[in-house]
């Protein structure tokens, strides 16, 4: 046993805790999911929290996640005095004890009863930097339930239900993040609760008011969140993605008449020139049936978004070149930030997912001084712009019909292809992922790769057998050399009992359920994982933050597969937009993870 001095108060002890694991604030901070403020405010003495209050609970257990991760477990539990086999509930008991030990026994006792007894009367003080947190507690102010909330800010009411768990956030929708707040400010001022409310944020009451509420609950740590937020609206899009658009477009005789397709002006004017020159474009290569078209402009997008009539003409030239076969590669100017990225990608995305569109970007570095427009129609005309950054409006677009001007562009076009890489591919969804290093996986249940032998024959299926054979065969060799984290919601008993439990939805198995006993026979081999391979985490989630989809995030890989109609999955290796899903994964997988040993116990006693 290590020993102490028992005159120690919570920050000599909280100082001595961290030498002895060999901690620094910034580490603690980061397990607890605090800012490193508010561990250096407990550790200089300058906040004094109450042991029954969340600000010490979340503190114990990150306190014990950096300890097992550091493998300084045994140490933190002779400091405190308990076994290592002890469950993660009794190791943070013992913390939280050994943190308080200098208190007065009948203290101890009625703080420990508070914390038991009135959770959902206490305003809690919360820092944290999850909304998940800070929605809960407002919700505990409004006495909203999530079909009222839902209703109120007409969504659905499984999305209050995801944003309250962590698995969605708010970031990327404005507009029901606007919606949102409102309806829960406008509650607690008629409840009259703005004092609790303060309370709840930690300001004076005199500084609230809607403005401030709204930034406080729904623009939280802007960095990861604006990453967050293009990851969630990218998933959003593919997820909620149909062939039946709704959207109206005009007829190919709509958007383009004969006196556009019959022109011969080789010099255009303006944005207003450069429309007419695309329209000309995209509707002699739909009339003479091409095979293939060439794209690249770094210039604004201007010209193509700001007159809604232009765009959807545009928009269904486009479409015809897809319906008549006309294959699209498109250099993309992606040197923009991460939001504009994010909604280009969306916009263009119903266009990648016919597969005739092969986007990529330019990895030569972006200039600042001029830019460039080529769309090349290889063999019969091109359109070429080079001005000076800003003067679009006003800029020269030329229209080449001859041989030796278009050979010219061709040359440029394919010198500018040699320096690019692709943004987007579109594939079936039928194959195993690629990635070679570490991986989170995001899934709707349990995995197939992670189902035993035995398991995946005892249901009589091909095609599970085939998809078990391959993908078994990368989870495992892909364990032995790097992390591999499955993110996944666990089936419950009346699920089970009913046979409604799915297996992991992929094309052709979608229809296989398990029994509570093959089940069990799963459950058993993720424990058997997390005994065998310290790289193997499981983080259970209380929901599936995307029904319909499946994503697999590996530091320069990024997939995500739809499991319902249409199968397909899209797939890319842009850094920026890798980090998005990066930021993405941490976020979800850091607010729901537990310590191995407490996940093990549990995964035992409900279902072994």
């Amino acid at each position: 046993m290590i020993k102490e001095n028992l005159s120690l108060n919570f920050k000599d002890r909280l100082k001595k805790l961290m030498d002895v694991l060999g901690a620094n604030g910034s580490q603690i901070a980061e397990y607890a999911h605090f800012d490193r403020t508010n561990v250096s405010r407990l550790i200089n003495g300058r906040r004094n929290p109450s042991i029954s209050s969340p600000t010490v609970q979340k503190l114990v257990k990150g306190i014990c996640l950096f300890a097992e991760d550091k493998n300084a477990l045994d140490t933190l539990c002779a400091l405190v005095g308990i076994s290592p086999d002890a469950s993660e509930e009794e190791i943070c008991a013992a913390l939280t004890f050994w943190l308080f030990k200098d208190l007065e026994a009948d203290q101890y006792a009625l703080d420990a009863a508070k914390a038991s007894g009135n959770k959902k009367k206490a305003a809690k003080n919360l820092s944290s930097d999850y909304f998940s947190e800070r929605f809960n507690a407002v919700l505990a102010l409004t006495d909203f339930s999530n079909i009222r909330l839902s209703r109120l800010i007409s969504v659905d009411a499984s999305l209050i239900s995801r944003y309250r768990s962590g698995t969605r956030t708010l970031r990327s929708n404005p507009k029901i993040a606007h919606r949102l707040s409102e309806a829960l400010f406008t509650r607690i001022e008629k409840l009259d609760k703005k004092e609790e409310l303060a309370r709840v944020m930690d300001i004076p009451a005199d500084s609230l008011d809607e403005a401030y509420f709204s930034g406080w609950l729904c623009g939280i740590d802007l960095a990861a969140s604006d990453n967050i937020s293009a990851a969630e609206s990218l998933l959003e899009a593919f997820g909620s993605y149909s062939t039946e658009t709704g959207q109206s477009l005009p007829s190919f005789e709509e958007a383009v008449d004969n006196d556009i397709l019959n022109d011969t002006t080789d010099t255009y004017y303006g944005y207003a020139g450069l429309q007419q020159a695309a329209i000309r474009f995209l509707g002699n290569a739909v009339k003479l049936g091409v095979g293939e078209l060439l794209l690249y402009s770094d210039q604004s997008m201007d010209w193509m978004v700001t007159d809604p009539s232009f765009r959807a003409k545009w928009a269904a030239l486009m479409s015809e070149c897809v319906r008549h076969g006309i294959r699209m590669r498109i250099i993309h100017n992606i040197d923009r930030d991460l939001e504009e990225m994010s909604k280009a990608i969306t916009a263009w995305l119903p266009l990648y997912m016919s597969g005739m569109i092969e986007p990529y970007y330019c990895t030569r570095p972006e200039g600042s001084r001029f830019s460039h427009t080529l769309f090349l129609c290889p063999g019969h005309f091109c359109i070429q712009a080079f001005h000076s950054v800003g003067n679009g409006p006003r800029g020269l677009y030329h229209f080449y019909t001859s041989t030796e001007d278009i050979a010219v562009c061709a040359r440029d076009y394919s010198k500018l292809l040699e320096n690019s890489e692709p943004l987007i591919r579109i594939i079936p969804e039928d194959g195993a992922d690629a990635p070679s290093g570490s991986t989170t996986r995001i899934l709707n249940s349990l995995s197939v790769a992670s189902m035993p032998e035995t398991l995946a024959k005892s249901f009589s299926s091909p095609a599970l057998k085939k998809y078990h054979q391959t993908r078994s065969a990368v989870f495992h060799n892909l364990l032995k050399n790097a992390d591999i984290t499955e993110c996944i919601t666990l089936a419950d008993h009346k699920k089970l009992s009913a046979g409604k439990a799915c297996l992991e939805t992929l094309q052709g198995i979608e229809d296989l359920r398990y029994t509570p006993e093959q089940y069990a026979e799963h459950i058993k081999n993720l424990i058997r994982l997390l005994d065998e391979y310290p790289s193997y985490h499981l983080i259970v989630l209380p929901e599936v933050p995307f029904t319909n989809l499946s994503i697999t995030i590996g530091g320069d890989y990024v997939k995500i597969s739809r499991i319902t109609k249409p199968y397909i999955a899209m797939t890319f290796n842009h850094p920026l937009m890798c980090r998005s899903f990066d930021f993405y994964a941490e976020n979800l997988t850091k607010q729901h993870r537990i310590d191995r040993n407490f996940l093990k116990r549990m995964l035992e006693e409900r279902y072994l």
